[in-house]
């Protein structure tokens, strides 16, 4: 049984903060499939190759020309069924930051180390 009643109150869900208290799996589940949906998407794709003769809505503020086209049948499908296939990588974090420093304390001042500049190392 669907936990929403109308497309509307999905909307409501995506629009809105909302903070729960409880888990609810079949909930997020929903959630996802919905977003997921690619017969709910909007793709928007600039190129300063279109031809303006190719756009025929003219954006009056922004100056610039677009067209709206929705998916055909066949590219909705091709989008529910795409699959990944396994090339033995796996998704994952990246390993730690070791130059990230760690220790933030301020030593004390040292005049001697100070006085003259002191050669540390030398390469040839």
């Amino acid at each position: 049984m669907p936990l929403f009643k109308t497309p509307a109150d999905m909307a409501q869900v995506i629009r809105h903060k909302h903070l729960s208290d409880t888990y609810k799996p079949e909930l997020l589940t929903q959630i996802v499939d919905e977003l997921a949906d690619p017969s709910k998407c909007l793709v928007m794709v600039a190129s300063k190759s279109f031809e303006d003769a190719s756009l025929p809505i003219h954006e009056k503020w922004y100056k610039f020309n677009y067209s709206l086209e929705k998916f055909s049948e066949a590219r909705i499908n091709e989008l529910k069924t795409a699959s990944v296939p396994d090339n033995g990588l796996k998704l994952d974090l990246p390993p730690p930051n070791n130059l990230i420093p760690t220790n933030f304390d301020i030593h004390d001042e040292d005049a001697s180390l100070s006085a003259r500049p002191q050669l540390v190392m030398q390469w040839h």
